[in-house]
């Protein structure tokens, strides 16, 4: 990719993500900070951010995911962070981003084993809401609504000029343009904001005032740690893993055209940069960073997803950081623009995880599980914020995200109980080879409804079928007929099948000879074909001289 083209691209990154550094700003300010020392509380935020961006490209001995997936502060830490700033500080917060980053490293180390709790149509649920949730909030920024629902002024040229002109050069603009089609609809907007501010008489030098010359410090508190405000952030830690494991499964999604399920390795090795990024982030003594979801919309709509453009991003924040006026460079840039490239960004996050989510065939008891934790989750506002709490309960119930991913794994959880995930059919193979398939096709997609496997597994399944199929008449003794057991576990499908007759023989067993009869022979081919189809297959002789055949297919 050329330097250029991969240059303009990580500028739009960093602009998608400077519409969060309104949150550090709020922090500091709530902390009683002076303006001096919220810039420089800025800068080291700024630093923060290009840290987390480099470690989650690395992607190298287990420490990142190794996507264009960069940093950006978010607002699942605000509720606690509001409090510990109130009460203890800079110091304070620093001090509990540092337990929100060991929680969330913790946590990565078991994320394989938890696979199985976290269903695939949950992670798309995820990523939908999470692009929903991006959506609303650029179209809040858009109508001068800020990310603390505080209105500011409403100004709606320079927001509608970068809506406007960033779909534009997206679906009509020139091959070379459509790629930076969101940092030209962030310079249109700039430009047409600075336009209407010089006509309506401010001038330059106003605007100019706005940047402020101020020399990064470190560092500027010693953490310090809250007994009373941990477990607002270790949950926060806690939401903060899942939120970044959707993200990079979304990632994964839209950079593998033959993705089919997600690659929990490289989730660990994300989620472990996620956790380190917060951690490094509270050592400099600022808030909590998590991923830019974001980023993937604009992945998505640039098809750009060069490791090397993640680096650019990473350094540019570093630079503006240690460079004075970086900070307030960024900050001025109007929030209605920012908004709309946020809102035209969501509805790529919101198509990745429509894709995630419908490869599920859902049941009665995954619709009720993810209608109900949409529904929780955007009734948040509603129900949570405007009730009456326990004291210290609005550092548990911290944002939508967390409330509506909560109410899904509850809901699966509980409706995992006595649930059976295992099945079993007498057999009695007929003469028929597409009669003897339609009967197992049945059988396994009326199973697989039931326990809401993948439409591809259980295709998967049916290929293998097919080929036993062509031979079980041959296996079997007169009237007998065969006994297969279905076991699924979300990660695969096993099958064993045990019965009275001729044996199956694998590879390396049996040669084929031109001595060879058409009995043997078709199974011998069959066999092949089958070993082809599944990921694990065995075949034995019961000490009551019955054969069995055990099947692993993965989903893979």
């Amino acid at each position: 990719m050329p330097f250029n083209l991969a240059f303009l691209t990580a500028i739009e990154h960093v602009g998608l993500g400077a519409v969060t550094l309104v949150l550090p700003k709020l922090i500091a300010q709530a902390a009683g900070a002076d303006p001096t020392l919220t810039d420089q509380y800025m800068s080291l935020a700024m630093i923060a951010l290009g840290i987390a961006s480099l470690l989650q490209a690395y992607g190298k001995f287990g420490i990142g995911s190794g996507f264009l997936l960069p940093a950006s502060f978010t607002t699942i830490f605000i509720p606690p962070a509001m409090a510990a700033a109130h009460s203890g500080g800079l110091a304070a917060v620093a001090g509990l981003s540092i337990i929100a980053g060991i929680t969330e490293m913790l946590f990565s180390r078991f994320i394989v084993h938890l696979r199985r709790f976290i269903p695939t149509e949950i992670m798309g649920f995820t990523i939908m809401m999470i692009g929903i949730m991006f959506g609303l909030l650029g179209l809040k920024l858009i109508f001068g609504i800020n990310p603390m629902h505080v209105a500011e002024k409403f100004e709606p040229f320079p927001a509608l000029s970068a809506l406007l002109s960033t779909i534009f050069f997206s679906v009509w603009g020139p091959k070379q343009l459509k790629p930076i089609a969101v940092l030209i609809g962030i310079i249109i907007g700039s430009m047409t904001y600075l336009s209407l501010s010089l006509w309506s008489g401010d001038n330059l030098s106003n605007q100019l005032s706005n940047i402020k010359f101020v020399m990064v410090t470190w560092p500027l508190v010693t953490p310090t740690f809250s007994t009373i405000l941990i477990p607002g952030f270790i949950v926060g830690g806690i939401a903060s893993m899942l939120r970044s494991t959707s993200d990079i499964v979304a990632s994964q999604q839209i950079s593998d055209p033959n993705w089919k399920r997600p690659d929990f390795k490289n989730i660990q090795a994300g989620t472990l940069a996620s956790g380190l990024s917060t951690f490094f982030a509270g050592l400099l003594g600022v808030l909590s960073v998590n991923t830019n979801t974001g980023s993937i919309g604009l992945v998505a709509a640039s098809g750009i997803k060069a490791k090397k453009v993640a680096y650019i991003v990473g350094l540019i924040w570093i630079l503006l950081g240690l460079i004075p006026g970086g900070s307030s460079l960024l900050i001025n840039i109007p929030s209605g623009v920012q908004g709309a490239a946020m809102f035209f960004a969501s509805g790529f996050i919101i198509k990745a995880g429509a894709n995630i989510f419908t490869q599920r065939l859902l049941d009665t008891k995954r619709t009720i599980t993810v209608g109900m934790a949409l529904v929780a989750g955007f009734g948040f506002d509603e129900l949570v914020r405007k009730s009456v709490l326990p004291a210290g309960a609005e550092n548990i119930f911290i944002s939508p995200l967390f409330i509506a991913l909560g109410t899904a794994l509850f809901l699966n959880a509980i409706f995992s109980i006595g649930s059976s995930q295992s099945a079993q059919k007498i057999w009695l193979p007929p003469k028929d080879y597409a009669e003897g398939l339609n009967q197992l096709t049945e059988f396994i997609n009326d199973q697989g409804k039931a326990w809401g496997a993948r439409a591809y597994h259980i295709a998967k399944v049916i290929n293998f079928f097919d080929e036993f199929c062509q031979i079980a008449p041959e296996l079997v003794s007169n009237g007998e007929s065969i006994n297969i057991k279905v076991q699924f576990n979300e990660i695969s499908i096993k099958l064993e099948m045990v019965w009275h007759g001729y044996p199956i023989i694998l590879s390396g067993q049996q040669a084929v000879t031109l001595d060879t009869d058409d009995h043997e022979l078709k199974i011998s081919l069959a066999t092949l074909l089958m070993r082809h189809a599944a990921d694990h297959l065995t075949a034995e002789t019961l000490a009551n001289c019955a054969q069995r055949l055990q099947v692993t297919i993965e989903d893979l």
